[in-house]
């Protein structure tokens, strides 16, 4: 069946523009776009909410380039990560199920309040849960991955934090991107993490912009980050003033110098294991112990390890079953449903970690106000 979308007898979207080579629309698309996002901020846009919003990004964007801007798409969706390379075939929703699951991802959302209030780490994962649920919809024919990111920059800044993606590559997005669509979202989480922590930016930057100095045409073909705490990387070693880094399969990992042993060799291959993580993601409060032994043991061994906080624990389980009836009524299933309470509880025990009430699980469109 012919693709609507397309100048009958070509691979070129239908466009406004009349232009009918896809080289010359790729170009077009990214400078009205890019215009475009500089009066994002000024527009309508930020009143909106949902699925609502993200589709008024969209049509904010390529609205003059396209004339389905902002609508989901009607055909099935299927993109290949790695243009002439065999595989890797990512398959996104049936365009009859889009609507739908917007419906569920965007009310899970609201559910927990917009991710607003959460310290950064819990931010940066449940941010990256949510960014990985939206890829796989990918609900628009064309121009998904912007529209993407200037959601969640606009989530962000609204949750208190910064979303910086200039330190984070292309490449880096689509290996995430294809990971996220098996079902593994650690790549997303250290992506959030590296874009929302200053020091983690700050151990990037002069990374990126070197590259970009030595291979202004391909730096952003190549995965650029920073390691995780506990992973080991091997690798040829080099040093700039603030950071190391090793050249590893075409990517660079990046250490804090701390991480530096004596007798590593530069320009050589070395083994490094990473123990460096930035303060926001280290400082886990007086009450961490009692988070520890619930998240190990359970409602039950946490009751009996610490009873003086059994009162609380309670509460938490209370609030954890709350969640799962939460997750029902909107109608999420599976591994969504199970990703939703899992958050619900990742919130619950920071709070408890850093000594804060414990939160109420809120149900889209209810108050939890006393009296209402």
């Amino acid at each position: 069946m012919p693709d609507p979308y397309l100048i009958p007898g070509t691979n070129v979207l239908r466009n406004k523009l009349g232009i009918t080579d896809t080289p010359t629309l790729d170009q077009a698309t990214r400078e009205f776009s890019a215009a475009r996002m500089q009066s994002l901020g000024e527009s309508s846009v930020s009143k909106l909410s949902g699925f609502a919003r993200l589709r008024g990004i969209h049509q904010h964007l390529f609205g003059d380039v396209f004339d389905w801007a902002g609508r989901p798409r009607t055909t099935p969706l299927a993109k290949r990560a790695f243009e002439g390379v065999q595989g890797d075939v990512t398959t996104f929703a049936e365009p009859a199920v889009i609507e739908l699951q917007a419906r569920r991802i965007f009310s899970a959302l609201e559910a927990e309040d917009n991710l607003k209030g959460l310290p950064l780490p819990l931010f940066a994962a449940r941010a990256a849960d949510y960014y990985a649920q939206l890829n796989d919809l990918h609900p628009f024919r064309e121009g998904n991955g912007r529209v993407q990111r200037a959601f969640f920059r606009g989530l962000a800044r609204e949750a208190g934090h910064d979303f910086q993606l200039d330190v984070v590559t292309g490449e880096r997005w689509i290996a995430a991107s294809v990971e996220g669509s098996r079902g593994d979202i650690e790549p997303f989480k250290g992506l959030f993490r590296d874009a929302c922590d200053p020091q983690c930016r700050a151990l990037l930057r002069p990374v990126v912009d070197m590259m970009k100095r030595h291979d202004p045409i391909d730096w952003n073909s190549r995965s650029i980050e920073v390691a995780s705490p506990g992973t080991e990387h091997t690798g040829l070693l080099s040093r700039l003033e603030n950071a190391a880094f090793l050249v590893k399969g075409g990517g660079l990992v990046v250490f804090h110098l701390d991480d530096l042993p004596a007798g590593a060799q530069l320009e050589y291959r070395n083994t490094l294991t990473a123990t460096w993580a930035p303060a926001s993601f280290t400082d886990r409060g007086v009450h961490a112990d009692n988070a520890d032994v619930y998240r190990a043991g359970g409602l039950n061994a946490a009751v009996a390890m610490v009873p003086a906080r059994a009162d609380t624990f309670r509460e938490i389980h209370k609030k954890t079953v709350v969640a799962e009836k939460v997750a029902s009524t909107l109608g999420l299933k599976g591994a969504v449903a199970a990703r939703f309470v899992a958050g619900a509880e990742a919130r619950l025990l920071h709070r408890l970690e850093h000594g804060q009430p414990l939160e109420p699980i809120r149900a889209p469109g209810r108050s939890t106000s006393p009296g209402r």
